[in-house]
């Protein structure tokens, strides 16, 4: 072969082995490709699977630990207390980082129990956006992750008040900081909690927070601090406390967030990097892989729109179901009301340290001969204050018998927290909705409780309640505890210097006659108490809820700063407490978890205490007030004490009842004079603690009634509240009843006045109705005005045959009580008007008889008016100052106030607000002409009061229903 052929051959050879090296690349490019796709499928089959776990998982779990905002379980999630999972955190959501789809993954970090704080670099102004929208977004995601346990202290550099200061203003417990002094306070505050956690509940047995007892990590609480656009305004002191915080507190149930603008200048006096032990978070170079395959980055979350209203929630989260029970307070069957009252009254009410000692509290001599006679409680909204009363109130009410333990409970303005305790045999004086002029009554009341105590020492030789109780045959005098619920309102109204005398004497004296007062407010220093510091020098029991620490540097009641820092560390969530029953010494302070009653429990209490008494016969109807509802007729003291009899009383008993004073159940009718032939007119509850409002009419000049004012439902309700009482007071041989109903046709209030009449006087007192009917009643009812002028001819013409009788036979005649309503819509009664002035009609002149002569022949008239003019019209100028002694006035104008009263108080009285069972209680004016008294008091109204009440037709039939059981002679 020539040279030629073998470079051929070389040539051909080489051109082969090329070809075949062709044949495997493409080969092995086909296999790559194929390893691809394969590997890629796996990728996502498995991404799939990771992503459907991770649904799963986070649908199985409370919403804030793992799903986005717009989450459709969020509809109709509420708080629930629950910690879940407590070591991931949500970040935001994994994208595939190739082609920016939304991989459904929830982005998380380990944070709480995983020893470490969170910090959040960003570099320039859009990545700080995103740091700081994603540092609101974990603040409202822990808050509600951990609603009753969860404290804040949000550190952050805008003066004016950044998002996270917004954004506390919504949070249930956070402390805000956004200057340089104010961030060294509180962090000095959250490492020196650091160091006490450490110290009093850390061991070598139980070295971190993780290791606690459920219930002491729920006692102590979970605080975070976060930090926004660090290191801006903070210097090296305060750098440094924040990294200590950061590298110490995780182990101490402390965690910090930390956003660390990386643009910000480090202060150079800083030697070295802070956070180093914290898990770093970029949010310019957050990257990741998922299921081994698919690059990620993230899409961080923001605050969701809604934040104030998810974060409202949690005031109305239950404390956990880990917290101290009422079973746990409650006692046997067996010990119920077994307690000895004698030297004190005691109730556990917390549970302290890990949960195994109880804290208990005394209102009298303690078990170690201390004297703890009053207390405060105070705690700001959402605390737990409330609810503590409930446990206080139900675990002494068990316990004692009600001869040796009584309660004054009064809630504020706008309070209903006592409503179940109604039917409490312990329960003397309910107030609800309390005016601050009827709680100071209350307190007037347990004042003069004290001298009539004081009465009975002296009498006895004795000087206080314990050695009265020693002594052999000695009254059961029971103790008194009164709670007031937002006391400061106690000082509103002009009461401030008769509130603040009140509250000395009890608080000063109460102890020595077994009177305690309890007091509870938001503030230990409310508007309105002078002297704090002197004041509560008489107050031993102090009870601490959560609280800002302003509110606690206010007024030291807690043994100083140290003192001040066990409530701030304690009172981090509701239902935890401290309690100090020293006077404030710092030894004496017992932080703890204090016991719950739910809303099933209370009333089951209450109704098994109720039932208890009536079994041993010693049931007793509290004096219950509703300041926004209307008295109930059927309420009256005269009424409630009727259902026991079995007929109408005799005059010497109705004499005994009407002088009575009220505070013994009595009407406070001090002249009542049998032979004055008197007839009660119950017009409403006066605004004291027993006190009823009501007219005697006795046969002499002038006594009739006058009621005017443009609502009409309180009119309506006096003159059926009063004509209901005198049909339980007075029988029908002493009281006849004739009613002229001028209502407007078509009107709500139409034939409400005959029907019930009609309903309460049928086959017992003789009565003539004429009016509007609204269908069959059990008397008739007359219409038109020929039935209106015979009624008011009947009447003139007996009461000019009475005045022609004898006396003696005069007074054995019946008393006649005529109701007239709007009686200006009846043209014939109406005043002439003529060149020189008006004049009497002539069917005017005939009521004027009966108005002017017939009181003294017992002929009394209860006339009711929309306005002054209008009763002018019939009655004339005169016919007011000559023929009422007794008037009442609804809010009017100033003119007609002076017309009327010859004051102008009524026309500072407050409008009626709402319509039927959303109509408020209103306030009336009772005037005696004769002595000049002047009486606020809430009338009867005839519509409904609220939910369950209709109105003043069943009440009046509820009266009806006990007179109705009377036989008639």
């Amino acid at each position: 072969m020539g040279k030629t052929d073998r470079v051929r051959a070389e040539v051909r050879a080489l051109d082969e082995q090329l070809a075949g090296r062709r044949r495997r690349m493409a080969g092995l490019v086909a296999l790559a490709d194929r390893s691809r796709t394969e590997v890629q499928e796996a990728g996502a089959r498995a991404l799939g699977r990771v992503d459907q776990e991770l649904q799963r998982a986070a649908l199985e779990q409370s919403p804030p630990h793992a799903l986005p905002w717009d989450h459709q379980a969020w509809t109709g999630w509420t708080p629930d207390g629950r910690a879940g999972d407590r070591r991931r955190l949500r970040l935001g959501t994994h994208l595939d980082r190739r082609r920016g789809d939304d991989l459904r993954v929830a982005d998380t970090v380990g944070f709480v129990g995983s020893g470490r704080s969170l910090l959040i670099t960003s570099r320039g102004p859009e990545q700080a956006a995103v740091a700081q929208d994603l540092l609101q977004s974990l603040v409202v995601r822990l808050a509600l992750m951990f609603p009753d346990q969860a404290s804040f202290v949000l550190l952050e550099a805008a003066h004016s008040g950044g998002p996270l200061v917004r954004m506390a203003r919504s949070l249930h417990r956070a402390e805000t900081a956004s200057s340089r002094d104010k961030a060294r306070a509180a962090l000095e505050a959250v490492t020196g909690r650091i160091e006490r956690v450490g110290a009093d509940h850390l061991s070598s047995t139980r070295p971190t927070f993780e290791h606690l007892p459920e219930r002491e990590q729920l006692d102590l609480g979970l605080q975070f601090v976060v930090a926004s656009e660090f290191p801006t305004r903070l210097g090296d002191r305060e750098i440094e406390m924040l990294d200590v915080a950061a590298s110490d507190g995780p182990e101490k149930g402390t965690y910090c967030i930390v956003h660390w603008d990386l643009d910000e200048e480090m202060p150079i006096t800083v030697r070295r990097a802070p956070f180093a032990a914290a898990t770093r978070v970029d949010v310019g170079e957050r990257q990741g892989t998922l299921a081994g395959a698919v690059p990620t980055t993230t899409r961080f979350d923001g605050p969701p729109t809604d934040a104030e209203a998810r974060l409202g929630g949690i005031e109305r989260v239950e404390p956990s179901s880990r917290a101290v029970t009422w079973d746990e307070v409650a006692v046997p069957a067996e010990q119920v009301w077994q307690g000895d009252a004698r030297r004190g009254v005691t109730t556990p009410l917390a549970r302290g340290g890990a949960g195994d000692d109880w804290i208990s509290v005394t209102f009298g001599t303690d078990a170690q001969g201390e004297l703890v006679s009053h207390g405060v409680v105070a705690g700001r909204t959402g605390s737990g204050k409330s609810r503590l009363l409930h446990a206080l109130l139900c675990g002494l009410a068990v316990r004692y018998d009600p001869l040796d333990l009584a309660f004054y409970l009064i809630d504020g303005k706008s309070g209903l927290e006592f409503e179940p305790y109604r039917a409490l045999p312990h329960a003397r004086v309910v107030s609800l909705h309390t005016a601050p002029a009827l709680a100071r009554s209350v307190l007037h009341e347990l004042e003069a409780e004290m001298g009539r105590r004081a009465g009975i020492f002296t009498d006895a030789g004795v000087n206080d309640l314990v050695t009265y109780r020693q002594r052999e045959g000695s009254v059961r005098l029971p103790r008194v505890l009164c709670v007031i619920d937002e006391f400061q309102e106690v000082f509103d109204e002009g009461g401030e210097d008769e509130g603040m005398r009140l509250l000395n004497v009890l608080t000063t004296q109460g102890r020595a006659y077994g009177i305690h007062v309890l007091l509870a407010s938001q503030s230990f220093q409310p508007s309105g108490l002078r002297g704090a510091g002197k004041f509560y020098g008489n107050v031993a029991l102090r009870m601490a809820l959560a609280l800002d620490r302003s509110e606690l540097e206010a007024v030291d009641l807690f043994g100083g700063a140290p003192g001040r820092q066990t409530v701030l560390d304690t009172c981090t969530t509701a239902g935890r407490v401290v309690v100090n029953d020293r006077g404030g010494r710092v030894e004496g302070n017992h932080p703890g978890r204090f016991a719950l009653v739910d809303d099933t429990q209370l009333p089951a209490v209450v109704a098994d205490m109720a039932a208890r008494a009536r079994d041993e016969g010693r049931a007793r109807a509290p004096v219950v007030f509703h300041g926004a509802q209307a008295p109930r007729v059927s309420e009256h003291p005269l009424v409630v004490d009727s259902r026991a009899l079995a007929g109408w009383r005799d005059e010497a008993a109705l004499t005994e009842v009407a002088r009575r004073p009220c505070s013994q159940r009595g009407l406070g009718h001090e002249r009542w004079q049998a032979g004055e032939r008197p007839v009660l007119a119950a017009l409403g509850r006066a605004q004291d603690v027993h006190g009823q409002t009501s007219a005697a009419l006795r046969r002499a000049q002038g006594e009739n009634i006058v009621l005017v004012g443009a609502d009409e439902p309180e009119r309506i309700g006096m003159l059926l509240g009063a004509l209901a009482v005198m049909a339980t007071a007075h029988g029908p041989d002493r009281v006849r009843f004739a009613v002229l109903d001028r209502s407007l046709p078509g009107a709500e209030s139409a034939h409400l006045l005959t029907d019930a009449v009609a309903s309460l006087t049928a086959d017992r007192h003789q009565a003539r109705l004429v009016g509007p009917s609204g269908g069959a009643t059990p008397i008739p009812v007359e219409e038109g005005p020929a039935a209106e002028e015979a009624l008011v001819r009947e009447l003139a013409d007996e009461v000019e045959r009475r005045a022609a009788l004898p006396e003696a036979e005069v007074a054995a005649e019946p008393s006649i009580v005529f109701v007239g309503h709007d009686l200006d819509r009846c043209d014939a009664l109406r005043q002439i008007d003529d060149a020189y002035g008006s004049t009497e009609s002539e069917l005017g002149a005939r009521l004027s008889v009966v108005l002017t002569k017939g009181p003294s022949v017992g002929v009394h008239a209860l006339l009711s008016f929309g306005f002054v003019s209008a009763a002018k019209s019939v009655v004339g100028d005169t016919g007011i100052n000559r023929s009422f002694r007794h008037r009442v006035a609804l809010a009017m104008s100033d003119d007609e106030s002076f017309d009327l009263l010859r004051s102008s108080a009524a026309s500072r009285l407050p409008r009626a607000r709402g319509e039927g069972g959303r109509r408020e209680a209103v306030t009336a004016l009772y005037l005696d002409r004769q002595t000049n008294a002047e009486v606020a008091f809430t009338p009867y109204t005839a519509f409904s009061r609220g939910p369950g009440d209709d109105g003043i037709a069943d009440d009046v039939a509820r009266v009806a229903a006990v007179v109705g059981r009377w036989a008639v002679a």
